[in-house]
């Protein structure tokens, strides 16, 4: 009865949205898609009538130490009350971002009356060029250094959104309590 129970509740939360961003999508050789975030960039998806009317998009920088730390290491607000019907968005580039730095999009959204939180996520992508007034460039070591013609931008997460993190960087974990839970 418990497993049922909770294949039940899985299945429920998969289908909480049908929301899907469909770009970036492409790879190169890595396995990785690579995205110039120097110039703006066309954000898309598809939806159906089951996903909330409006939602907000963020860029997430991958944790720096996922071992120890499942929270975004950076999180850029890129829009807010985005029509989800309008199955595209033109992202400006985005500021303070890392060249050769592992980022994703996140859209936050209304699950139902009353809860919130990551209704789609893309996959992991690299920026492969960044807005010159904040590049930075990877070093490879988990550090960064300033590009020789820019100055270093900090940008502070703003979004604290626990279930959300746990859901984009360890959905496995949100899993393991939920069947901790039920049984």
């Amino acid at each position: 009865m418990r497993s049922s129970t909770f294949a039940s509740f899985v299945a429920l939360v998969a289908s909480a949205s049908a929301i899907s961003i469909t770009w970036p999508n492409t790879t190169d050789t890595n396995g990785t898609p690579r995205i110039d975030l120097s110039v703006s960039q066309t954000i898309t998806w598809t939806s159906d009538s089951s996903d909330p009317a409006t939602f907000k998009i963020e860029l997430v920088s991958a944790p720096k130490d996922s071992t120890t730390n499942t929270a975004p290491a950076q999180t850029i607000d890129i829009a807010s009350s985005v029509t989800t019907s309008d199955d595209k968005y033109v992202m400006p580039p985005p500021a303070g971002l890392i060249v050769n730095g592992t980022y994703q999009l996140f859209f936050y959204g209304a699950y139902n009356a009353t809860t919130t939180g990551v209704i789609a996520e893309s996959p992991f992508f690299i920026a492969a060029k960044v807005s010159g007034a904040s590049a930075t460039t990877s070093t490879g070591t988990g550090g960064s250094s300033p590009s020789p013609t820019s100055s270093t931008t900090t940008v502070t997460p703003s979004h604290k959104n626990a279930g959300a993190t746990l859901r984009a960087f360890g959905f496995a974990g949100v899993l393991t309590g939920l069947a901790m839970l039920v049984l």
